[in-house]
């Protein structure tokens, strides 16, 4: 056996050389190729099989300890936006437009009645300061609805919304509503004039509710606006329809949200 090793036949193939393009598998050729060698004869220092990746690149068959470690720190596909070549695979994010936009809905929606019961809940925690108060409403003036509508919605018409309401229903009064421009209070005020006039000519509610509720209305609307046109500004910069879903939902449930349902100009 050892001659065969030392000066091996013409006639039996060398099945450890590596050829140029392609390796000898010696478990599979070697009885075709060497009659002589069986199992139990090759060396333990036969070479082992190669193989070809994908990239071309040429490995041994056996992952060596860097590239296992390499393997554990790769970055993930969701990360660098690459997709599975497998046909089976299915994803939430390659399903039609109209179902994304449906599901960023409800959850832009659910998000703003999650914020609304909130600020229901915890807006008495509102400590004394010397901030601005606005002009007072007598108690005579105000009706069941509009205390329960001041009650629900006192969240919404803190700090600078007390001025920008102010400036809805009194406009420019006092130098320090300066600060604040008016299209957003005129906006509030037109908007209450066109549905609210029957209401508060029949005294049914008071001009300071339908301002309140106007300013709701319109963040909300303006919020929603808000979401769908950074969700189109993501997937137009990343080409990624999940990085501009996760956009909008931060953008949506980010601790300052509470902004942009109050009667701020944030929205």
């Amino acid at each position: 056996m050892n001659d065969v090793e030392d000066e091996p036949d013409s006639s039996c193939s060398d099945d450890g050389r590596i050829l140029d393009n392609y390796a000898v598998d010696t478990a599979e050729e070697s009885d075709s190729f060497c009659p002589l060698m069986n199992d139990n004869s090759i060396p333990a220092t036969a070479p082992r099989k190669l193989s070809y990746e994908a990239d071309g690149t040429k490995t041994d068959g056996v992952k060596t300890e860097e590239q296992t470690e390499m393997s554990y720190f790769s970055v993930p596909s969701f990360i660098t936006c690459e997709k599975s070549n497998d046909v089976d695979s299915s994803d939430f994010f390659d399903t039609s437009p109209s179902q994304i936009k449906d599901f960023l809905f409800a959850q832009v929606l659910g998000i703003r009645i999650l914020v609304f019961v909130l600020q229901f809940l915890f807006n008495s925690w509102d400590f004394s300061t010397d901030a601005f108060k606005g002009v007072p409403v007598e108690e005579e003036e105000l009706t069941r609805l509009d205390h329960l509508i001041q009650r629900v919605f006192a969240g919404f018409k803190r700090w600078d919304a007390v001025h920008m309401l102010h400036i809805a229903q009194h406009e420019y009064v006092y130098e320090n509503s300066l600060a604040f421009f008016p299209f957003y209070p005129m906006t509030i005020r037109i908007l209450s004039m066109a549905w609210a006039t029957p209401f508060v000519h029949f005294g049914i509610l008071h001009v300071s509710s339908a301002l309140l509720i106007s300013a709701v209305a319109i963040n909300l609307g303006c919020f929603i606006a808000a979401a769908a046109v950074l969700y189109c500004i993501v997937r137009k910069v990343s080409h990624s329809v999940k990085q501009a879903v996760i956009a909008v939902l931060l953008f949506s449930a980010n601790p300052a949200s509470i902004f942009f349902s109050a009667a701020y100009t944030e929205s």
